[in-house]
């Protein structure tokens, strides 16, 4: 029987690909770091297949937003994140548009998650 994986072992599993992680050197960086360890959290929480419907969810990409609104972001998160998606980890990409600042999280697709069998590993398994 498979057993399911906690949010906290994905993460674990992830450290390597975190976006950010780093990076997060100064204050800027650091606040968006964890607004991304934020949406991240509640995406592994949420229990349905279009996390953008999670009210939990929604509240971390407000946040954002505000953030966003409040103040330009750095380099490397614009780089990442400013209309084109990003991967925030455990196969979730994030893209906020440039013209209003709104945000949208999806699933990388599943072609994306196989493991080649020409050398290629998943992380978890370092």
């Amino acid at each position: 029987m498979k057993t399911a994986i906690t949010p906290m072992q994905q993460l674990v599993a992830d450290k390597k690909h975190l976006p950010l992680a780093t990076l997060a050197t100064d204050d800027k960086s650091q606040k968006e770091f964890a607004l991304l360890i934020n949406l991240l959290l509640a995406c592994l929480m949420a229990q349905c297949v279009d996390v953008n419907t999670n009210p939990n969810v929604q509240s971390k990409i407000k946040d954002i937003e505000s953030y966003l609104a409040s103040g330009f972001p750095s380099k490397e998160f614009e780089r990442r994140f400013i209309d084109r998606a990003g991967g925030i980890g455990s196969g979730f990409l994030f893209r906020i548009s440039y013209n209003n600042f709104i945000g949208v999280v999806t699933r990388e697709r599943a072609t994306s998650n196989v493991i080649s069998i020409l050398g290629d590993h998943h992380a978890a398994n370092e």
